[in-house]
C-alpha cells in the first residue's frame, strides 16, 4: 500500500511488533500481547430472548401502558391535593360576619364569585373570593386599587363600577 493511497474501509491490520535480533516474523507475532479479556468470555452465552434490544422492542407496549397508568394516577393525587387546598366557599357561608353566600355565580383560576345577601342590610352583593396564594393576593390589591380609583373619577355612580365594601382576608 502506497502511503499517498486514499484510506480504504475494510477490517485494519494489526501493527507488526518489531523482530529481534537474530528473531524471525513467527517469534514476533507470539510474543505480541494477547488482547483483553472478556469480562464475560467465562459465561455461557446470553440467550436471545433475554437480549436488552429485544426485550425493549417486545415489551415496549407494556412499558408505555406502565408509563401511562402512573402518569395519570400522580396527575390524578395532584388534582385532588390541589382541591384540597383550594378554599371552596358553598351556600350558607358567611363571609366576613356578615355576608351570607346564597350561591356560587363562578370560579376561575383567581378565585370564585359568590352572591351574597348583607345581613345587616338585606342588601344583594357579589363577594370575590381569592385564593389564598401571594401572588393572587398581590393580583387582588392591584384590583381593588384600581376599582376605587375609578370609583373616585366617577361619583355619580354614572359608569355603574362595582364598589369595594370590604377588603380583606377572613
Amino acid at each position: 500500500m502506497d502511503p499517498s493511497d486514499p484510506p480504504r474501509d475494510g477490517p485494519k491490520e494489526a501493527p507488526l511488533a518489531p523482530i529481534a535480533e537474530g528473531g524471525s516474523a513467527k517469534d514476533a507475532t507470539a510474543a505480541a500481547p494477547a488482547p483483553p479479556q472478556d469480562p464475560a468470555a467465562g459465561k455461557p452465552p446470553r440467550d436471545q430472548k433475554d437480549a436488552p434490544l429485544r426485550k425493549l422492542t417486545t415489551g415496549l407496549l407494556g412499558t408505555y401502558k406502565l408509563i401511562n397508568q402512573r402518569y395519570y394516577e400522580a396527575k390524578k393525587a395532584r388534582q385532588a391535593r390541589s382541591k384540597a387546598e383550594e378554599d371552596q366557599v358553598v351556600p350558607r357561608d358567611m363571609l366576613g360576619g356578615h355576608y351570607k353566600v346564597d350561591e356560587s355565580l363562578g370560579k376561575g383560576s383567581f378565585g370564585q364569585v359568590v352572591s351574597a345577601t348583607d345581613s345587616r342590610s338585606g342588601a344583594k352583593v357579589a363577594v370575590k373570593v381569592i385564593k389564598n396564594k401571594d401572588a393572587f393576593r398581590r393580583q387582588a390589591r392591584t384590583e381593588i386599587r384600581l376599582l376605587e380609583l375609578l370609583n373616585k373619577k366617577d361619583p355619580d355612580d354614572q359608569w355603574c363600577i362595582g364598589e369595594v365594601l370590604v377588603a380583606g382576608g377572613y
